[in-house]
Formats: structure tokens, C-alpha cells, sequence
């Protein structure tokens, strides 16, 4: 005899268990939370300003990162767009003809197209600074 059940294997039925309640607060490392807390890291935000966006506490973001090996390598990819997104800009105006932006690009790092200054300060005849350190008297005070 065939059972009609479509879940039944050569006629025993099979019945799933209830997953029974441990108990225990739900966690809030939601894909909600994970996906606050990326779009505060992408954005420049410290570890502290993305778990107040988040609405975590510090204490969450770093208990889920030790039971989470792989949270804390993705933590430090969304960090690191940020800056790919500057260079990118950057690049964007220099390639479109900005002299501005192409300037400033060679100011903070080309030596040669802005070298650095330096000044020195000598003492009388070019010789070194003389400095005199004592403490002040109360009659020097006056």
C-alpha cells in the first residue's frame, strides 16, 4: 500500500520535529545590521560610528567577529573602498583634463614638482642657537 503523503518514504510518514526554543535573546547581527554596518564602513566610519548607525554596541560588532572568522577580513575590504573610490575620482578628473586636480596630484607626489621646503635658524655669526633654561626668581617675576 502507497502512502499519499508526498514527504512519506516507502510508506512510513515522516514527521519533522519542532525546533524547540533554547531560549536566549535573538541576536541583533541581522543581515540588516551587517548591511548598516557595511554602508557605514564603506563611507569612512569608525568602528564606534558604525555600530551607533547600526544600533549595536561595540561589545556586539567585536563578539560576533571572534565567532565570525571571516566579519572582521570583510570589515577591512568595505574600509578599504573608500579610498579606492577617492584614487578613482581623481583619476576620473585627471583623464577628463582637470588641471586643477592634476596639479594638486603632482604637488602632493611628485618631489620634483614641488620640493620641500626647509629653513633653518642659526645663532649669531651662523652658529648654533645658544638657549639659557633657570627658573625665575619672584623678583624676575615682576
Amino acid at each position: 500500500m502507497r502512502c499519499f503523503f508526498s514527504c512519506c518514504k516507502k510508506g512510513v510518514r515522516s514527521v519533522q520535529k519542532k525546533k524547540k526554543n533554547l531560549g536566549g535573546r535573538p541576536t541583533k547581527m541581522t543581515k540588516a545590521t551587517i548591511d548598516k554596518l557595511e554602508a557605514a564602513f564603506t563611507a569612512g566610519a569608525t568602528i564606534l560610528q558604525a555600530c551607533d548607525w547600526a544600533h549595536i554596541s561595540a561589545d556586539t560588532y567585536y563578539n560576533y567577529g571572534r565567532a565570525h572568522p571571516g566579519f572582521f577580513d570583510s570589515v577591512a575590504q568595505w574600509r578599504a573602498r573608500l579610498g579606492l573610490r577617492a584614487k578613482l575620482n581623481v583619476q576620473r578628473a585627471i583623464v577628463t583634463g582637470d588641471e586643477d586636480v592634476s596639479r594638486w596630484y603632482l604637488e602632493k607626489t611628485d618631489d620634483d614638482f614641488n620640493p620641500k621646503k626647509r629653513s633653518e635658524v642659526t645663532g649669531e655669526g651662523g652658529g648654533a642657537v645658544q638657549l639659557a633654561f633657570g627658573w625665575l626668581s619672584d623678583e624676575d617675576k615682576d
